[in-house]
């Protein structure tokens, strides 16, 4: 008999044992299906050089000089690596307010700077924007960067192939 006066299978493991493995197994199936999936592009896609121009209109001066060419940048929320700064231009702070009519106007404070970089990376560029492992990038996304040892609120302002 396969099954014993017991209850065991071959007279060692019990039936109950066996249905708690497979509410086992199944239960863990069905995690990994929900929270396993990444929506990374799958390891054979083939990425594309792409470059990243994000400004960001006011921050201050010695945040700004703290960003050296070759630095890392992130996406802090998503944790996600852009790719590597490879220029920086400083320009005028710019700053806007309302006037005592309500018009907003432009304006700088002493002390902060606007700035522009240029980041090299990695992704699957399209006609839409660049998918960098698996989130979407686009022109003027903004988003919190980490750029080397200092956080911004860039927006993007390009975004090309490299080559082309």
């Amino acid at each position: 008999m396969i099954i014993d006066k017991k209850g065991k299978l071959f007279g060692k493991i019990s039936i109950v044992d066996i249905l708690i493995i497979f509410i086992i197994i199944a239960a863990a199936l069905g995690v990994y299906y929900k929270f396993g999936k990444t929506g990374a592009s799958p390891i054979l896609t083939k990425t594309d050089p792409v470059e990243i121009t994000m400004f960001m209109e006011s921050v201050p001066e010695y945040v700004v000089k703290s960003i050296e060419v070759g630095d890392v940048v992130k996406d802090r929320q998503q944790n996600i690596l852009l790719g590597k700064v490879t220029s920086v231009k400083v320009g005028p702070d710019i700053t806007y307010y309302p006037d005592k009519d309500g018009i907003v106007r432009v304006s700088s404070k002493q002390g902060y700077v606007s700035v522009t970089i240029t980041v090299e990376g990695q992704g699957l560029y399209s006609d839409t924007g660049v998918t960098i492992n698996g989130l979407e990038y686009y022109v003027y996304k903004a988003f919190e960067t980490r750029v080397g040892p200092a956080n911004f609120y860039f927006r993007i302002t390009d975004i090309k192939k490299v080559g082309e």
